[in-house]
């Protein structure tokens, strides 16, 4: 089975905490001089910026999956991983009906702004990207599922904003695909005192928000090929197909 190197959280000058360093041309560069094979661009609840880093990536030999961090009314992360254009943008109408629209301050709160192939400012959100959505995370994820895409809580080895730090645990019935995690090591301490998450699949990703994290915890993919029904067959371990830690298999 082919190996992938890819890294499934990375965040663009788009999101308020992501450096402005972060444009979709450094994003791909930066992706490709560390040996990635496919990224995963995941703003906060935004879309917006991922399809100029999905032009220059098919340009440029690196596959780019739509995707999403959408914060729950629990204030716990999502990962929302997305097949194709059309559904980022449907996901894209649900967050702009759903979140709280709290006014942006960039001198408080960041830039929030998204660009062209040209790096030419192309729009601004307006209101607060990092604001959590009036729906919980049964609701979220139920929409993302609804919508064909993948459900991964994020950095769930952290205790701020993971979802099993702002409720305790993860929920059974929640349809989740994969876990995703950024430090060996705090999560093999997270499966001592949470053994019930050693039944999912789980990989690690930077959460990049800066150029030289791009990378810095990547995970393999073993699939036929790049395409999000293969990362869906991976995370669900069939046919051969799976995504774990770089850390695990070296």
């Amino acid at each position: 089975m082919p190996r992938f190197r890819v890294d499934l959280h990375i965040h663009t000058l788009l999101s308020p905490c992501g450096e402005l360093s972060m444009s979709p041309e450094v994003i791909v560069r930066r992706a490709l001089a560390a040996g990635l094979d496919a990224i995963a661009v995941c703003d906060h609840n935004s879309t917006l910026q991922t399809p100029v880093v999905v032009e220059i990536g098919r340009r440029e030999g690196l596959a780019v999956f739509y995707g999403a961090e959408l914060t729950t009314r629990e204030e716990a992360h999502l990962v929302a991983l997305l097949p194709d254009a059309e559904t980022a943008a449907r996901l894209q109408a649900w967050i702009d009906a759903h979140i709280v629209r709290i006014p942006n301050r960039p001198d408080k709160l960041g830039d929030q702004m998204w660009v062209d192939e040209g790096e030419l400012i192309a729009g601004e959100v307006p209101w607060y990207l990092n604001a959590p959505l009036g729906c919980s995370a049964e609701q979220t994820a139920a929409e993302v599922v609804r919508l064909g895409g993948l459900v991964v809580p994020a950095h769930v080895d952290r205790v701020a904003n993971s979802l099993v730090g702002q409720l305790g645990f993860l929920p059974a019935h929640l349809p989740v695909a994969a876990l995703e995690y950024n430090h060996p090591a705090r999560y093999e301490a997270l499966l001592h005192t949470h053994p019930n998450l050693r039944d999912y699949t789980a990989y690690t990703a930077s959460d990049a928000h800066y150029p030289d994290a791009i990378g810095s915890n990547p995970a393999w993919l073993y699939a036929q090929n790049l395409t999000f029904g293969e990362l869906r067959m991976a995370m669900a371990e069939e046919g051969g197909r799976r995504i774990v830690s770089t850390s695990t298999e070296p």
